[in-house]
C-alpha cells in the first residue's frame, strides 16, 4: 500500500471510491489520516498485480501491536473485485451469547457439510488459552496461599479458645462427658466461625463484582497488546459453592486439632490449669 495524497482523478465521485479501515500503527507510518486518498496493491487469485484507489474512513486499533500494523478492513465487494475473485474462503460469525455456537456450527452445516468447515473459536484462540491459563495458576496460587491463612488462622482463634476454657473442659469429663463429645462442640463452633465468614465474605465478593463496571477499573495490558481491558470479576455459583465448602471444611478441621490436644489432658490437670 502507498500514499497517494491529491492523486485521485478529479473526473471520479468521490461517493464511488471505495472506503476502508486502517490500523493506527499502518496510519502512523504511511503518515495517513481519515480522508487521505491511498492506493491498495495486491496479488489477485491468478496471481497477476491489482490495485485500487481508496479513501481512508476511520482510523481503528484492535489493541494488538502487530495487527494495527497490518490491518485494512474493506467491504466485500471491492475486496473480490481487487482480487478478481467472486469467492469467500473465511467467514466468521460472532455471537452475543457463546452457548448458541453448537447450535449454529448445526445449522450451518445443515447446508452443505461436505464443503463447509466450522472451527469454534476457542480451537483459534490459543493465545487466549494459554493467557487465560496463565492467571489461573496465578489466582489458584493465591487461593491456596489464602486457604493456608484461613487454616492457621481459624486454628489459632479455636486453640485460644480452647486454651482459655481447660478447666471447662476438665469439668466437662469430670461430669462423665466423652471427648467426642467435646471435640463435637468445637467442630460446631469452627463450622459456625466459617459459615458466618463466607456469608460476609459472599456479600462483600458480589457487593463489589457488581459495583466493578461503573469504576471504569481496566487491567494492564498484557504481553503483545497496546491498551488494557475492563476489569470484570465473574461470579460463578459452582466456584462460589466450592470455596465455601473448602472454607467451611477447613474451619472443621482447624477446629478439631485444636481440640484434640486439650480432651487428651488429664482431668485433674485440666481442672488445675489456669
Amino acid at each position: 500500500m502507498k500514499s497517494v495524497e491529491g492523486n485521485i482523478n478529479e473526473n471520479m465521485n468521490i461517493d464511488d471510491i471505495p472506503r476502508i479501515f486502517i490500523g493506527k500503527e499502518l496510519a502512523r507510518s504511511l503518515k495517513a489520516h481519515i480522508g487521505s486518498n491511498l492506493t491498495i496493491m495486491t496479488t489477485t487469485t491468478t496471481g497477476s498485480m491489482n490495485a485500487m484507489d481508496v479513501v481512508v474512513s476511520a482510523i481503528i486499533t484492535t489493541g494488538w501491536h502487530e495487527a494495527d500494523k497490518r490491518l485494512i478492513l474493506l467491504d466485500i465487494k471491492h475486496a473480490q473485485r481487487l482480487l478478481m475473485t467472486d469467492k469467500v474462503n473465511t467467514l466468521s460469525i460472532y455471537l452475543f451469547e457463546s452457548s448458541r455456537i453448537n447450535k449454529m456450527q448445526e445449522n450451518l452445516l445443515s447446508f452443505d457439510a461436505d464443503k463447509l468447515a466450522t472451527r469454534p473459536w476457542s480451537e483459534q484462540a490459543f493465545y487466549y488459552a494459554s493467557v487465560k491459563a496463565l492467571y489461573n495458576r496465578i489466582f489458584g496460587l493465591l487461593g491456596i496461599i489464602i486457604m493456608m491463612l484461613v487454616l492457621f488462622s481459624v486454628a489459632n482463634t479455636l486453640s485460644s479458645s480452647v486454651i482459655e476454657r481447660t478447666r471447662e473442659i476438665g469439668t466437662f469429663r469430670a461430669l462423665g462427658s466423652h471427648p467426642y463429645e467435646i471435640i463435637t462442640q468445637f467442630v460446631h463452633e469452627g463450622m459456625l466461625i466459617g459459615v458466618f465468614g463466607i456469608l460476609i465474605g459472599n456479600m462483600i465478593a458480589l457487593i463489589i463484582a457488581s459495583l466493578l463496571p461503573y469504576f471504569g477499573l481496566e487491567m494492564p495490558p498484557p504481553p503483545g497488546r497496546s491498551i488494557g481491558y475492563p476489569l470484570l470479576v465473574s461470579t460463578p455459583l459452582f466456584l462460589y459453592m466450592f470455596v465455601d465448602m473448602l472454607i467451611v471444611s477447613l474451619c472443621c478441621i482447624a477446629a478439631f486439632y485444636s481440640s484434640r490436644k486439650a480432651v487428651r489432658m488429664q482431668i485433674m490437670e485440666a481442672l488445675r490449669h489456669v
